[in-house]
Formats: C-alpha cells, structure tokens, sequence
C-alpha cells in the first residue's frame, strides 16, 4: 500500500510540474493529493513537511517571477488614504510614511507546501504558527503570508498568538491598518494582553473610524 501511495505521489507531482512552472528540486503536489492519499493523509502532510523544513528560506523562479505581477496591484508603492489623520506615535508615523520596498517573493514554493500540507492535515497547528512566520519574515511571501494566516484563522479562530502574528504581517508588511486592528482586537478578546485592545484602538483611529476607536479604549 505504501508503494502504491508513494507512486500516485510521483505521478501527481510529474503532472504537476507544467503547471506551477518551476524547477524539479521545487515540486509542489497538486490539490487533488488530498484524494489520492488512501486514509494516510496525516503520514504525507509529515512527509512534505520534513521535505519543506529543509528549505524554508527559499523562494522558486515561480515565486521570483510572481514579484513583477505583485508590483503591478500595488503601483509600485504604498499610497497612505488623505483621510488620515496625523498620530502623535512617530514609530507608527515613520511605518506608514517611511520608504516601501517590494517583496522578495510572490506566492512561491512555500506557500503552496503549507497549503498543500495544512489541506491534508488541517489540525497541523505548528505548520500554521511556524509557516505563517516563514512567510512574513524569512520568505518575505507577502501576499502569501496574508492568505496563509487567513486560512489559519479560519480553523483556529480563538488562538490569539496566530492572530497577533497576523495583525503584526497585516500592519508591517501589507500595512492594511483596519485589517491588523480588527485582529489585533481578535487576539485580546481571546487572551492576549489587555493592551492590545488600546493598540486596535489608535489603529482604527488611524483608519479614520473613530466609533470603533471609542468601543475599544472603554
């Protein structure tokens, strides 16, 4: 059975290959390995993770080639709203007026592993806590970083450190102010520090949305 597992493995990632356009030292197995695992999906998702862990800080010609495409929806740089108000907080000033550099990396290879692997075995918690990590700091998978916490969030909505680390990729590398407040606000209503319910709040003000400001300083 083992045999049997092991080449629809190979099968699936050579038909693969064509379409996520990469090299063969970076396959990634497709979607459908989920269907093709006989009940050992837990085995594989440990087999790709060993597999992964071994170049966590690489970004494939597909993710290089993806940061062009990224550039393009952003205007080359960050544009902060008019409607922003000045804040007495320098380093946040500093954050959101300061210099925008493009990512290293664009929906690469990692990302599609810590999809494939979090599909086949979707309780893998330290795939999500390290992965998400991975993403935002190592890689630098901006884009990729956003939708791997979001999918993370969707299965352990009450894991407040997942949220803090989200919030912190949502102000610092995507800098969508709302977005890291409301899950700044997520992971203090889920037993992180109080203080972070003051954060959310200076974040929405910055946001220009006073009311919810308001709601979470009282």
């Amino acid at each position: 059975l083992a045999a049997v597992i092991s080449f629809a493995a190979v099968v699936t990632l050579q038909q693969h290959k064509a379409e996520y356009k990469t090299s063969e030292d970076y396959l990634v197995p497709p979607k459908e390995i989920v269907y093709t695992t006989f009940g050992y999906d837990n085995l594989i998702a440990d087999t790709l993770w060993i597999r992964l862990i071994q170049d966590l800080d690489v970004c494939d010609p597909h993710g290089q080639a993806g940061v062009s495409e990224y550039l393009e929806h952003w205007d080359q740089k960050v544009q902060v709203d008019d409607r922003f108000q000045n804040s007495d907080d320098e380093a946040l000033e500093e954050l959101l007026h300061g210099e925008w550099k493009p990512p290293r990396c664009h929906m690469g290879w990692v990302y599609h592993m810590l999809d494939r692997i979090t599909d086949l075995s979707p309780d893998f918690k330290r795939a999500y806590t390290a992965g998400g990590l991975a993403l935002s700091i190592i890689v630098d998978d901006r884009e990729g970083a956003e939708r791997f916490y979001d999918k993370a969030l969707a299965r352990f909505p009450n894991d407040w450190r997942l949220a803090y680390h989200a919030a912190y990729h949502a102000l610092y590398e995507t800098r969508k102010l709302k977005k890291s407040a409301d899950l700044f606000a997520q992971a203090a209503n889920n037993g992180a520090p109080m203080w972070l319910h003051a954060l959310a709040g200076k974040l929405y003000d910055r946001a220009g949305l006073a009311e919810m400001t308001i709601r979470h300083l009282q």
